[in-house]
């Protein structure tokens, strides 16, 4: 789904993704339809990610891509992944 503000993007284990930005871009992760969505990682940004991402927590949000490119894989369940395009103010799930 895109807006002229961010882009959201369903993650999966059948299917990881690549999301192509510039450095400094906001990068939110969310649960989608699951509580929990196990061994989450994310490479290509500030703050790397290699764990569970649980609904209702704030430390998946607001990372930032520290190059051009972020790539995002689950083991289990579904997530989604919020892409806020640099200097935009909204960068978080809505």
């Amino acid at each position: 789904m895109r807006d002229p503000r961010q882009d959201i993007y369903i993650v999966s284990a059948q299917r990881p993704l690549v999301i192509v930005g510039e450095p400094g871009d906001i990068l939110s992760l969310a649960p989608y339809g699951i509580e929990r969505v196990e061994r989450v990682r994310a490479s290509g940004v500030e703050w790397k990610v290699n764990g569970d991402v649980t609904a209702g927590l704030s430390q998946y949000l607001r990372n930032k891509f520290s190059g051009k490119d972020v790539r995002i894989s689950v083991e289990r369940g579904s997530l989604l992944a919020f892409h806020g395009k640099h200097g935009n103010p909204l960068s978080y799930p809505i």
